[in-house]
């Protein structure tokens, strides 16, 4: 459940930068990618 708040933190982090300074969504985005291959990877292992 953390894994998933982290999402839902950088998603939000991401739109606000989208809405001001799209040069600074980069960071964001790119930590999001980082935490969904993280969760897709673990979900992979139990299946």
């Amino acid at each position: 459940e953390a894994e998933l708040e982290q999402v839902s933190s950088e998603v939000a982090r991401a739109r606000l930068a989208l809405d001001g300074d799209p040069a600074e969504a980069g960071p964001h985005l790119r930590r999001l990618a980082e935490v969904l291959a993280d969760l897709v990877t673990r979900a992979g292992l139990f299946l």
